[in-house]
This record gives structure tokens, sequence and C-alpha cells, in this order.
């Protein structure tokens, strides 16, 4: 198994998202979600709660373009407002110019819920998102925009293309019907979707995820993935990704008894012709942000 690790692809920008986060004075941040939009930066991520009786809460720190100033905002106290207790997952992605996120409400014995929000100018409330298909606890499904339709990449090992009209958008409620299916390439069995798609070109690119079982236990590592619309097709395009070999044997703080270690890609941006930003978790104790080089891959 070929790994490719991130810990020394550090640079001066993603040094200084890392910084950022560490300038909120929060706890335990993990699962970061960088993304660069319209000259400001935007970081979801998790973190210990600094509220009484929550064990953490999913925030958003946005970084102006003109002055650099920061502003955090606690997501998990703003999706309250919609009557949602949890917000787990926060990955942010922009859908027809607008920033937006999407989150879920992590594990439940029946069903849990999966939310869309808008995020341009500030949070504009939740959109439960809705499939007929879908299994009792959904994580991540990947959204992008064409045309009037809004389309999801269900999953990987189900790789079903979801759509709706762009205009439930506005709604408070949007309803998916089956589009089709894709057809997946060097993603077999035990992978699942991680980041949001970005498009560049005609393709789009985001980080699948390779999930291991060990005696019951689970690992987790990146693959970046390209997806063609017009193919209908995803394809595998990198080595396995870890932040280090060390983070492979996981963390002596452990906040899930089922988890060896991880690598948890949350977001995914291209930050030019040769070179994509990654924002990961490690083992659900950390943060990072690495620059790739194509030519490394």
């Amino acid at each position: 198994m070929f790994f490719r690790t991130l810990k020394s692809k550090f640079t001066d920008e993603s040094k200084s998202y890392e910084a950022a986060l560490a300038s909120t004075g929060l706890e335990n941040i993990f699962n970061p979600s960088v993304c660069k939009h319209k000259g400001s930066v935007y970081i979801s991520f998790r973190a210990r709660s600094p509220r009484k009786g929550k064990k953490f809460d999913s925030f958003l720190l946005a970084i102006s373009g003109i002055d650099c100033s920061a502003k955090l905002q606690n997501l998990s106290i703003l999706a309250a407002d919609d009557g949602i207790e949890l917000v787990c997952d926060p990955k942010l992605l922009v859908l027809n110019d607008r920033l937006w996120v999407t989150f879920n409400t992590g594990w439940h014995k029946s069903e849990n819920k999966l939310y869309l929000a808008d995020l341009e100018g500030g949070y504009k409330g939740a959109i439960q998102c809705h499939f007929s298909g879908r299994q009792a606890v959904e994580k991540n499904w990947a959204f992008f925009t064409r045309g009037k339709f809004v389309y999801a990449l269900y999953s990987l090992d189900k790789p079903i293309l979801m759509a709706a009209n762009i205009s439930a958008l506005a709604d408070e409620e949007i309803t998916f019907e089956k589009s089709g299916n894709f057809s997946v390439n060097g993603l077999r069995r035990g992978f699942t979707i991680g980041s949001q798609l970005v498009k560049r070109g005609d393709n789009y690119y985001f980080v699948a995820h390779k999930k291991l079982f060990y005696f019951g236990k689970r690992i987790y590592f990146g693959v970046i993935s390209r997806f063609s619309f017009e193919k209908k097709s995803c394809q595998r395009i990198s080595p396995y990704l870890i932040h280090s070999i060390a983070s492979l044997f996981g963390s002596t703080i452990k906040h899930n008894k089922n988890l060896i270690s991880c690598t948890y890609f949350s977001g995914i941006q291209i930050v030019a012709d040769d070179a994509v930003l990654l924002s990961y978790g490690v083992n659900d104790v950390d943060s990072g942000v690495s620059v790739l080089r194509v030519k490394d891959l």
C-alpha cells in the first residue's frame, strides 16, 4: 500500500490558516474545511464546545481579504434556532457563486438528517435534504450545480447521481430524485465521499475516504478523485494520502472508541495550475492544511 504524507507539505499560506484556527483559543480543533471565496477565506471546523453540557460544537471562521480581520461564529448555536440539536461534519462549498455549508446530525438509532445552509452574507437557515433511497445514517453527499439543477453524488458504493430543481435551494426542504448512475474506477468497496467537490475546467475534484477495518475498528485515509459529469464517471487519481506515518497509529485520546486512526479530509481547493490545498482532521484531535503539487501525486 503506497502512502503520500502531508505533514511536510505545509506552505506559508497553509500555515497561516492553521495559525488563524489556533488564534480562536478553542481547544481540540479538528476537521477543518478551508474555502477561498470572493477574496476572503472561510474555515468551518469542529472543536470542544465552550458551552456547558456540550462536548463538541461546529464553527465558522471568516477571514476578510481586505483587512485580514477574523470573525468566529458558532454554527451549532445558529442551527439550534432551526431546531437542529447536533451539527456534525461541516463542509464548505460554493453553489451558484454563493458560499454554503453542508452538515449532518451524526449517528442515530433510527435516522439522522442531512442539511445545506446558505452562508453568503451570513447564515440563512438550514435546508433539510431528502432522498427516498437513502440509508438510515447518512454523512456526506457531494453537491454541485449545473444549469437549472442542483446535483449530488450519493455515494461510491452505490454510485447514484441525484438531482433537484435549483429553485428548491430557496425552500426549507429539498427532495432529490435519482438522475442516473455513474461509474467508478479505482474506488472499489470501502471508499466513501470525503470532501465536497471543487470544479476545474470540465471536471470536478474531491477527496474520497478509504475505510479499513481491523478487529472491528476503523482506519481512514484519503485519495484525490475526479468526477466527469459528461462521462458520468469517477476516477481515483492519487495514491493514499495521510497526515504522517505516526498518525496511522492513532492518538492516546480516543473520542471514538471504534476509531484506530484517521486522516479525515474536509476540504479541497485548487490554488494553482499544479497545486491543491487540502484541509483535514487528524484522529479527531488535531487539524492539518497542506498544499500538494500535482507532480507529487
